[in-house]
């Protein structure tokens, strides 16, 4: 057995899961590339021991290289082996799903970027081995690898950031005019897979959407209820200030009611007001018969006692 196969080096024990999803990957392309190719990509894969666990695409150091001083539609480098390790290890990642294409253009191969299985079988080892290397010799240093892990371990590429996950599908028609029974299988199980993944994506964008809902909902029932203190409040308070003008309102009719009786009763008068009342004609005359009296000698009598005298002298002629 090739000391140096996946099968030996997983033996080996010790591999991470990046490691194990690489040498997956390898496994299913490796029937349909020439043998030198594949053992490029199992000296890349036995040095992936000396890379840490990334969890972002970008931070890789592969990413690094095929990017380059380009972008990720039209990268600098083209090593096919950079690749198959990043599609291994982010299938859905939509930056390495966008360097995947831009090798499907170079490749000439339209289904290529949807991972391994589509590696193009062209049986034809020079021109395979061509695009294979990118047109650009693979950089195995040491120190090159160990300067990029260090410049790009921790930090995240700014396109990559600024672009949402999303999966990409192929045309319909070109999905006709496949005539490979085994590479319809293979898109078949891709994309079930994808829809599995989909669906739990749905199911936890529902799941968050009720949390939102209930945490509105109770923010909405706490509002309501102090709402409804409020107006009890005010209402108790409103019921008595009806009280007080009620009160006020019953003691206004009651003296306007006193008022009105008062004014309908007729004054009494006084014996003295009468004699003030008494004409000035009528008192003048009474007073110059008191006057013509005290003339003759004789003091007027009062009144009562002339009706007495009177009386007394008819009695005494009789």
């Amino acid at each position: 057995m090739d000391p140096a196969s996946p099968r030996r080096a997983e033996e080996e024990g010790g591999l991470s899961d990046a490691e194990k999803a690489a040498w997956k990957a390898f496994e299913i392309a490796k029937p349909r590339m020439c043998g030198q190719a594949a053992k490029q990509i199992i000296e890349v894969l036995s040095s992936l021991k000396r890379y840490p666990d990334y969890k972002n695409a970008s931070a890789h150091p592969f990413y690094a290289k095929i990017k380059g001083k380009g972008h990720m539609d039209a990268p600098e480098c083209f090593y096919y082996p950079y690749l198959l390790v990043l599609q291994a290890i982010w299938p859905s990642n939509a930056s390495v799903q966008r360097i995947a294409k831009a090798f499907s253009k170079y490749w000439g191969s339209p289904y290529m970027w949807n991972g391994p299985h589509w590696y193009p079988k062209l049986n034809d080892r020079e021109r395979e081995m061509k695009l294979f290397m990118g047109g650009k010799q693979h950089v195995d240093e040491m120190e090159d690898e160990e300067k990029v892990t260090e410049n790009m371990e921790g930090k995240y590429d700014k396109e990559d950031a600024n672009i949402p996950e999303r999966e990409t599908t192929p045309d319909i028609d070109e999905i006709r005019g496949i005539k490979n029974t085994e590479e319809l299988d293979t898109l078949e199980s891709l994309f079930e897979k994808r829809e599995e993944e989909l669906m739990a994506q749905v199911q936890r964008t529902k799941e968050t959407v009720r949390a939102i809902q209930e945490c509105k909902r109770d923010r909405y029932r706490k509002k309501c209820s102090m709402s409804k203190r409020v107006s009890e409040e005010l209402k108790k308070q409103f019921e008595e200030e009806v009280k007080i003008h009620e009160y006020w309102a019953r003691k206004e009719s009651e003296y306007t009611r006193k008022l009105e009786q008062s004014s309908a009763t007729p004054p009494v008068v006084s014996s003295s007001s009468e004699n003030e009342k008494e004409p000035s004609t009528k008192r003048q005359r009474r007073d110059e018969t008191e006057e013509g009296s005290a003339e003759n000698g004789k003091e007027p009598p009062a009144r009562p006692k002339i009706v007495l005298r009177l009386g007394t002298k008819k009695g005494e002629e009789k």
